[in-house]
């Protein structure tokens, strides 16, 4: 049992870093939608 408490504990920290990363991820991508969504209202 203790086996699969370790492989709990490792796959949680895993979510965890998934979780971080898909968020900063999201972050640039709507960072670049909202850059280029002033460029167009620049250009007009």
């Amino acid at each position: 049992m203790s086996q699969l408490a370790n492989l709990g504990f490792f796959f949680g920290g895993l979510g965890i870093f998934f979780i971080g990363a898909g968020f900063l991820w999201w972050c640039s991508i709507y960072e670049k939608t909202k850059s280029s969504g002033k460029k167009k209202n620049q250009d007009e």
